[in-house]
């Protein structure tokens, strides 16, 4: 019998860190991923994208095509994706939350504050190495690079979040600090390539 906890039992529920539920999964079974195939793709630096499209969200953007992907059935997270590897602590992730605003009207300083307070009050030893208002994909937008201590490994993040008709979009890669480099160039063009269309 498997017991091992599966991705979207970690996403429910309200306004919970994404780097939370990134970090969990980097040390459980990753069997649930499965490839994702599309027509369209992209060439850079030798490394193949391929086009995400979810319908259902209004988004799109490239992945690398030997990255895993699934789609968690989730209130909270609309696309998980995962670096291929035996060693869980070397396991990058881009995730794609979706979040719907208390008010249409949230703007992006107070979604922004409100967040920031959440990731203090429940990620050990959280700390914002850099923070910006920036603009992705059209979109204004709010980043964060980020540690924290779980289980004993220093994880580094960047979140990116945008806000659009009444929903956060909250986009973030994940990985030990060790391993940040190593996949930093393919997020890169995970986040530039990022488009809201709803």
């Amino acid at each position: 019998m498997n017991n091992t906890p599966q991705p979207k039992a970690f996403f429910k529920g309200h306004r919970l860190p994404l780097i939370i539920a990134t970090v969990l999964l980097a040390f459980f079974s990753l069997s649930s991923l499965m490839g994702y195939f599309s027509r369209e793709t992209m060439k850079v630096n030798g490394t193949t994208f391929v086009a995400y499209k979810n319908e259902e969200h209004g988004f799109q953007f490239f992945y690398p095509e030997d990255w895993l992907i699934d789609e968690p059935s989730s209130a909270n997270v609309a696309v998980f994706l995962a670096t291929k590897s035996t060693k869980p602590i070397e396991r990058g992730f881009f995730i794609v939350g979706i979040d719907k605003l208390k008010s249409p009207g949230e703007s992006l300083a107070s979604y922004t504050a409100e967040t920031l307070q959440n990731l203090q009050e429940k990620i050990p030893d959280f700390t914002v190495l850099e923070s910006r208002e920036t603009v992705l994909g059209g979109q204004p937008t709010y980043e964060i690079i980020q540690t924290a201590t779980v289980n004993g490994h220093s994880i580094k993040s960047r979140q990116i979040w945008y806000l659009k008709k009444g929903v956060a979009y909250n986009v973030s890669y994940s990985v030990s600090a060790y391993f940040y480099k190593r996949y930093e160039p393919a997020a890169n063009k995970m986040f530039e390539s990022f488009k809201i269309y709803s």
